[in-house]
Formats: structure tokens, sequence, C-alpha cells
């Protein structure tokens, strides 16, 4: 991945570079540029993954290169750093969609977090395009349905913390991911998804672990450590009787591509379901179950407008939809249309 550090100051763009382990994470190319004229040269150039810009700069000023990176629409994620609490920049960076806007000077733990969610943005665009290529060339639905059932299963195995459902699909996805010696770009496509999907069960379950370390390759003896860490942590940790919501909607919203029902919330927060709908109905508005099958629902929609060389199904089944007839039935009564017919 590329990074791209926008600040006329040299010291700013030499502290950035070093107060995270670019490298580690994944980013094998840092490149800087001292304005924003300097910046759009290099985005026109070549693809930049993680642009992280501060606002204030002569010649061109963030808020005026944020306008033409819109306009461009280029493909990168930005973080906004300034040393002022600006509304007009701070508009300009919401307007752009920019994933966090960082005060100067930037403390490690914000900027880790900030770059933690580009990731998860970034890891979802790659293999969103990657999957596409794939399937362009090749029917392989099959097998992607069968990966996205494991996954889903060791989810729901993690969630009743039963160690022998666990370790029985994590065979399942090694034997998956061993058939596919001659069809490369579909295992890189599921060891990649995989490994991302088990740092963001990590990240919920071990906060002080925001950042993913960029692995080269895929080892079944790791995915099964990380996994049973995760276990463990699930087991052993202390009952809460007190709950919070909005830590209930931070679940949801890292998993509800997997089939995530009302039922798996409930154990994961160790409350009754009924319990657990009260609470969040008061404090949400809605349900548990119409608030996972909204996030469900605009994520594909998303696809819909993007991704257009996708199938029905395999659309479905990246939303976290069990199969293609639920999710036509689904998407139809949710907004009036079928996918198809909201695709145009």
């Amino acid at each position: 991945m590329r990074l791209l550090i926008v600040d006329d100051e040299i010291w700013s763009r030499t502290m950035i570079r070093k107060i995270l382990p670019w490298r580690d994470i994944g980013f094998s190319d840092i490149e800087e540029a001292g304005d924003g004229q300097a910046a759009l040269a290099i985005l026109a150039a070549r693809p930049v993954d993680l642009m992280i810009t501060d606002m204030r700069m002569p010649r061109l000023d963030g808020a005026d290169m944020l306008k033409q990176v819109r306009t461009a629409q280029y493909a990168v994620e930005i973080i906004v750093m300034s040393g002022y609490e600006d509304y007009a920049y701070l508009h300009e960076a919401l307007k752009t969609k920019a994933t966090d806007y960082l005060l100067k000077p930037v403390v490690r733990a914000e900027l880790e977090k900030a770059v933690s969610r580009a990731l998860d943005i970034i890891h979802e665009r790659q293999n969103y395009h990657h999957i596409e290529q794939i399937l362009v060339h090749e029917d392989l639905s099959n097998t992607l349905t069968r990966y996205y059932e494991c996954k889903n299963l060791t989810y729901k195995s993690l969630s009743t913390q039963d160690a022998t459902k666990l370790a029985f699909q994590v065979d399942q996805l090694e034997a998956l991911v061993a058939s596919l010696n001659t069809q490369l770009a579909l295992k890189a496509y599921i060891e990649k998804d995989f490994m991302h999907f088990v740092h963001k069960l990590e990240k919920e379950h071990q906060p002080n672990q925001a950042l993913p370390i960029h692995v080269d390759h895929f080892n079944m003896a790791d995915v099964r450590e990380r996994l049973t860490a995760i276990l463990h942590h699930l087991i052993h940790q202390e009952v809460h009787h007190k709950i919070n919501i909005l830590d209930v909607q931070k679940h949801i919203d890292a998993h509800f591509v997997e089939t995530i029902s009302l039922a798996d919330v409930a154990k994961r927060f160790h409350i009754s379901k009924e319990h657990l709908s009260r609470l969040f109905k008061k404090e949400v508005g809605t349900s548990v179950q119409a608030y996972i099958t909204g996030k469900k629902i605009e994520h594909a929609k998303g696809l819909l407008n993007r991704y257009r060389s996708l199938s029905m199904a395999t659309i479905g089944m990246m939303s976290g939809f069990v199969d293609a007839p639920y999710f036509h039935r689904v998407f139809r009564n949710h907004t009036g249309m079928t996918p198809k017919q909201y695709r145009g």
C-alpha cells in the first residue's frame, strides 16, 4: 500500500513518518508533499491508499485540495489534521468523507485508531475489487459460498464459546484453502479476507491491539492460535450486569456482514434476548434485528452501485444474507424494489 503525508512543515511530516511502524502495518511506499498542489500531482500520477494531510498550507491549502480530490473521485482514504478547531476545515473534511479529523499535535493513540478505521475501508475496497475481477473470468461462486458459510460458523462458534465447533470450522477452512492451489487468485482473496476478519475480532476483544500486523504469508497455525486466544478471552471475561448499548452497536457494525442474529448478540454480551431487545429499542429507537437488517441493506446498496459485474447472489453473501432468495425478499421488503431494479 502507498501512504502520502501532506504538510508544509518538514518536522511534522517526519513526525508522522516515525510515529507508527508503517511498513509493519503494510505501507511499503511512503511519499511526502509540502502543499496541496504537490499532493494532487502525486494522486494524479499513481494510486495512493491513504493520505494524511494538514489543512493550512501555502499555494493550495487543504480545503481547496480536498475539493479537487472529491471532484476527481480518487480512491484514497483521508485523515485530516489541523492545529485549529476550524469549522470550515472540518466541514470540508466531512464533505470529502474523510475518515477522521485530528487536532495537532497528533497523539499516537488517536492516529492509530484513525489509521485502523481507514485500513478497514481500504481492505474492503481492495477485496471487493479483487473478487469482482476473479468472478468476471471464472464462476467460483460455489467455493465462495463455502467460504462465507465457514466464516459465519466460525463467528457463531465464538459467540457460543464452543471450542469443538471452532476447531472444526478452522479445519474446514484449512481444507478449503488447501483445495485452491490451482485457483491462486481466489485463495489469496480468502486468506486476506479471513485475516481481516480475525483482526476485527481482536480489535473488539483486545482493544490495545488497534493496528493489524502485516502478514506476508497466510499461516494456519497462527490463525488457530489467534482464534483460540479470542475464545479464551470470551470464556474468562467478567460478566457485566450493566450493558453499554453503544458497545452493542459497535459490535453489530463490525460483524453485520456475518449471519449475525439477536441471539448471537445477546450471547456475546451475556444478556437475555428479551432484556437486550428492550434496552436497544429504548436507546436506539429500533429493534436489534431491524438495525442489523438496515446495515446489511445499506451495505448491499453500496455494492450494487459500485460493482455492477457482481451477481445478486454474490452481493447477498457479501452483505450477510444466507441465500439469494432471502436476500431478494428482504431487499424488496425494505426498499420496495428488487436488487436488480435498484441497480437499474
